[in-house]
């Protein structure tokens, strides 16, 4: 076959040959943030309430935190507000001059006592709603350090996790046009596959990852902006796509590894090259 030939040959391939077209990326299996169980006061887990991955009512108390602070500003408010209490009743029947300052005093001192018990009050975790409580290291919790807004587990309904999925600005145009079939694998069971369907995509791109999984610090794709301590922070924006698995009466545990393959069907490698050129473009021009 002469050259010509072979030129028109591979022209005809690469323009006219439809060739499998897909997209690979990650993402994580995930509940919004209604579910997850936070500390909402700095203290130390002083003891567990319920069994982890029992089922728990709305406004049971799952764990208590301990602050010798808290208790110690609680017991000196207290004492505070029974002196006053005692001095503006010896006041009245007295008929002192200074019952009226001394009840303004009272009223501030009580105001200071309703704030320290809003405080205490906060260090019993309780559940949110009704669910299964999941517990993140519930063996390592009792004497544990947290901080406001540590994550320490979530309570889950009969709602199943999604999986949230982080698409490069390059291959997110292509996911919008068209899907024909979406797979997933996940790190916990790579050898299983289950079908998945996308039923919410966000409409514009973010900086910031759903998971520290995703970024390359955490075994992800997704580079971490240079200079951020912040490790869900990336340098190019993110498009975040949400899915729904068909977990065939499997259990994944929440933030597991989620490998996404979306099939687009067929088509020419003279579109998909000029499809991946285009977005680069784009890209490069923050288009």
């Amino acid at each position: 076959m002469s050259s010509i030939g072979l030129t028109a040959l591979l022209v005809g391939v690469i323009g006219f040959v439809p060739f499998p077209a897909y997209t690979l990326s990650e993402g994580v299996v995930w509940q919004p943030d209604e579910v997850r169980l936070r500390a909402e006061h700095d203290g130390f887990v002083e003891e567990l309430k319920v069994e982890n991955r029992s089922s728990v009512s709305s406004g049971t108390p799952l764990l208590s935190l301990y602050d010798p602070f808290v208790r110690s500003e609680l017991k000196i408010a207290l004492a505070r507000v029974n002196e006053l209490k005692s001095r503006y009743r010896a006041s009245r029947a007295n008929r002192d001059s200074e019952t009226g300052s001394i009840k303004e005093e009272l009223t501030v001192a009580e105001s200071e006592l309703t704030f320290i018990e809003k405080k205490a009050t906060a260090m019993s975790v309780n559940a949110f709603k009704d669910g299964q409580l999941v517990l993140l290291d519930s063996d390592d919790l009792p004497g544990r350090f947290l901080r406001k807004g540590d994550m320490l587990g979530y309570v889950l309904d009969d709602e199943k996790p999604t999986v949230r999925m982080a698409v490069s600005q390059d291959y997110i145009g292509q996911l919008r046009e068209q899907v024909v079939d979406v797979r997933i694998r996940f790190a916990s069971d790579p050898g299983r596959e289950f079908s998945a369907e996308i039923f919410r995509q966000a409409p514009e791109g973010t900086n910031r990852l759903p998971s520290a999984a995703l970024a390359t610090i955490g075994g992800g794709k997704f580079m971490v902006k240079p200079g951020s301590s912040n490790e869900l922070v990336t340098g190019e924006k993110v498009f975040l796509v949400d899915l729904k698995p068909d977990f065939e009466g499997h259990d994944v545990l929440l933030g597991t590894r989620a490998y996404v393959r979306i099939d687009h069907g067929s088509e020419a490698l003279a579109t998909q090259w000029y499809r991946r050129l285009r977005q680069v473009f784009l890209r490069q021009f923050n288009v």
